[in-house]
């Protein structure tokens, strides 16, 4: 995977966690909704972090704002991004979670190219927010209802 592309996941990966962990992980696949490969984890090789995105335009954004403009030590502003793909995006942050190459079922093309973002500005943002989350999630195991703390020490021992 690149850093800062966008990908498919396969339906597989949602299916194994839900039914492992009996969680509540629940991703929209409607239409091959991309996520973004914000980045390749510092400390496992191969172990990749995704945050699910959707069509901003059209939605009704004062929930997903009132959490952007929390205040900034709140882990709350920390769950959302507004942004934009290769149209006006939201980057869904608390919905993050780690995957392996094992589990692409391909890139996202759009105009028939892997669709790959190259607003540094934006990336960083979207890391900086990622990476609060990864770190509460660190702290409280197991919070975000995807059980990111599971999923990651299942494909850990599974690299």
């Amino acid at each position: 995977m690149v850093e800062n592309g966008y990908y498919k996941v396969q339906d597989v990966y949602f299916e194994l966690f839900s039914d492992k962990f009996g969680s509540t992980f629940k991703f929209n696949k409607s239409g091959n909704r991309p996520v973004f490969c914000c980045y390749e984890d510092t400390i496992v090789k191969g172990l990749y972090w995704a945050v699910p995105t959707g069509d901003a335009r059209n939605k009704n954004l004062s929930r997903i704002n009132a959490y952007i403009n929390s205040s900034k030590n709140k882990i709350g502003n920390s769950f959302y991004h507004l942004g934009h793909t290769n149209r006006p995006a939201v980057f869904y942050v608390s919905s993050s979670f780690p995957i392996t190459n094992k589990y692409i079922d391909g890139e996202y093309i759009s105009k028939g190219l892997h669709l790959i973002t190259l607003d540094k500005q934006q990336n960083k943002k979207v890391r900086s927010k990622l990476r609060n989350i990864i770190a509460y999630e660190n702290i409280h195991p197991n919070h975000f209802e995807q059980r990111i703390t599971d999923i990651k020490n299942f494909l850990i021992n599974e690299i």
